[in-house]
C-alpha cells in the first residue's frame, strides 16, 4: 500500500505494472480474500494491530477485484460496493507458488 488513492481502473493497472520485491505478478486481491485476511487477523491476536480493509493513514478503504452487481459498481475490502470511478488504495498481493 503506497497511500495513494485511485480508481478501480487504475488499482488494476497499478497492480499489472507493480515491480516490488522481485515480483511482478502483483494483483488485486479478492473480496474473499480480503475477509480470510481479516478472520486470520483476529484469530491470531494481531487485528488490532493490522488494519486489513483501509489504510489507516488516509483512511480510505481498499479495492478488492469482486466487481458488483451492476458494471459500474465493485466491492471494496469492508464488504460494500462502491462506484469504480470513487479512489480507494490499494493493497496489492500475489499468489503463494
Amino acid at each position: 500500500d503506497d497511500g495513494i488513492e485511485r480508481d478501480q481502473s487504475e488499482a488494476f493497472r497499478y497492480c499489472h505494472e507493480l515491480r516490488h520485491s522481485g515480483f511482478a505478478d502483483w494483483r488485486l486481491p479478492t473480496l474473499e480474500e480480503f475477509t480470510r485476511l481479516l478472520e486470520s487477523a483476529k484469530e491470531s491476536g494481531i487485528a488490532g494491530n493490522v488494519n486489513t480493509v483501509y489504510n489507516r493513514a488516509t483512511n480510505a478503504d481498499y479495492w478488492t477485484s469482486t466487481q458488483g452487481p451492476q458494471s459500474n459498481v465493485a466491492f471494496i475490502a469492508e464488504g460494500t460496493t462502491m462506484f469504480k470511478t470513487n479512489k480507494y488504495c490499494v493493497r496489492a498481493v500475489r499468489s503463494a507458488r
